[in-house]
């Protein structure tokens, strides 16, 4: 029986021999290549990037058991000499992967966001021209003191005055000047389509933009009804209520042409 045992114990040491071998030449050949094994990270890094958060914390707990698994063969009494590699080798190896895989996570990570904020800024840039096309052109009729300037977001307090200045004129109008808000309203019942359409395109600046775009596009289909001068004064307001709105979300997420990289 304990001849038996014995060369049992042989053959089962001669399989781990053989194991550890084969993850030798691996670990051998990754280190050998370690600028390839760097530029597949960077890709493996992009692909994981896109997973869901769950798929994330899996790939990092293989990821982990994985490590200790090839620490806990290296450092295998019976495998001295594989232990004084990971010691002296494989350990610094992996310290060092890691650290430029952090640097080059973060540096990838800032570039990624910097390039998503200049998208956004490019769409706030198209939807803010509807905007400025309807003050230029839907409230064409007002004095001159009281029409709302270029509004861009740069001039983001002159916006919220001049805004406010013209609420303040349009909420004291009479009967006598409905034709003024007439024309904004037929103006804005054009636009509806096009303005409804960039609901979803809204959405990606951020919650205030698309709160405030949604309350435009709802406003402008109560223009659709039959309504009384007083309730088209209420709804104009409204809608240059939102316009400050969207004017405020821009300027609060520095998210307009002009606006200082952070």
């Amino acid at each position: 029986m304990e001849k038996i045992r014995d060369i049992g114990i042989y053959y089962l040491m001669e399989t781990i021999k053989f194991i550890l071998d084969i993850l030798w030449i691996i670990i051998k050949f990754i280190i050998s290549n370690l600028y390839k094994v760097f530029e597949y990270s960077i890709d493996f890094i992009r692909y994981f990037k896109k997973k869901s958060y769950e798929t994330q914390i899996i790939f990092g707990i293989i990821f982990i058991l994985v490590i200790l698994i090839l620490i806990a063969i290296g450092t295998h009494p019976s495998n001295i000499e594989f232990y004084d590699f990971c010691k002296d080798n494989l350990l610094p190896e992996l310290i060092g992967v890691f650290i430029e895989l952090l640097i080059v996570m973060f540096i990838f990570n800032k570039y990624q966001s910097k390039e998503s904020h200049k998208k956004k800024i490019d769409i706030e840039k198209r939807l803010r021209e509807y905007l400025i096309f309807f003050s230029r052109n839907g409230l064409s009729g007002l004095p001159d003191e009281y029409k709302i300037g270029d509004f861009y977001g740069e001039n983001h307090t002159k916006n919220q005055e001049e805004l406010n200045k013209l609420i303040e004129y349009i909420n004291l109008l009479s009967d006598d000047s409905n034709q003024l808000l007439e024309v904004a309203k037929e103006h804005l019942i054009i636009d509806k389509s096009a303005i409804e359409n960039l609901l979803s395109v809204a959405s990606s600046l951020s919650e205030n933009h698309f709160k405030a775009w949604i309350r435009i596009i709802y406003f402008i289909n109560k223009l659709e009804n039959q309504i009384e001068f007083d309730d088209l004064k209420v709804i104009i307001i409204e809608i240059l209520k939102n316009m400050q709105k969207y004017d405020k979300a821009s300027y609060d997420n520095n998210m307009y042409v002009g606006a200082r990289s952070n």
